[in-house]
């Protein structure tokens, strides 16, 4: 894992950087969306704890949705109504997601993790292809990415409706390489939460950590 202020372009473009030892000449880059390229994760967090108390009257703590970070929406409801024994029928999980949905949509303003659109200018200038994997719709990531000013430097964007499984399962970023014609020894995925890390560890890519929503002690398998 790595601070964030260490993922930074200038920062990564250094000799004694920790990227320069995962950056290599024909190495397709993956970046998560959220908490990596888009402050966004502060936006689902209230999201999902003004629903989950609005249709389960439960409170659930930041720590908890933070980890469920990458998920499709439906794995996180599905998952907390497991775990707390509830017995929700997959019509009553999907309307809390899509209610989830319609509050976070309200709620969300864009705004660029501090150096996440310098690190990925500099590292398209560098002439490394990137990929964009995210559980979430594909509207939302096209309209990230283009807001910030970005969306040229990323030859893919794998949403979360372009695979039946989401974050932790590899397929997301097996997707990306194949689409972009990558074996996965020759990927990097960029995350900041333990589905991504261990989707990408599934898929047999190096992967590194940037600690923004989660601190380091939910990484280390970065």
């Amino acid at each position: 894992w790595l601070p964030w202020d260490c993922m930074n372009f200038p920062c990564a473009a250094e000799n004694n950087s920790p990227w320069r030892s995962a950056l290599q000449n024909d190495r397709l880059i993956a970046l998560d969306m959220d908490g990596v390229v888009v402050d966004g994760m502060k936006y689902h967090l209230r999201a999902w704890q003004m629903v989950i108390k609005q249709h389960l009257d439960r409170e659930v703590s930041d720590q908890r949705i933070n980890i469920t970070e990458g998920y499709k929406g439906e794995q996180v409801i599905a998952e907390l109504s497991q775990e707390w024994g509830l017995n929700l029928t997959p019509m009553q999980q999907q309307r809390i997601f899509e209610r989830k949905k319609e509050v976070f949509d309200r709620l969300f303003r864009i705004e660029a993790v501090p150096g996440a659109q310098e690190m990925v200018a500099g590292l398209a200038a560098l002439g490394y292809p990137l990929a964009l994997v995210t559980g979430t719709e594909r509207a939302v990531a096209e309209n990230v990415l283009v807001t910030l000013g970005v969306r040229k430097y990323f030859s893919l964007i794998v949403s979360g409706e372009d695979t039946a499984l989401g974050k932790p399962h590899p397929q997301p970023y097996l997707k990306a390489a194949e689409s972009l014609g990558f074996p996965p020894v020759r990927c990097l995925v960029i995350e900041n939460a333990p589905a991504g890390i261990a989707a990408a560890r599934a898929a047999k890519m190096a992967c590194l950590a940037v600690e923004t929503s989660l601190d380091a002690s939910f990484l280390a398998e970065a």
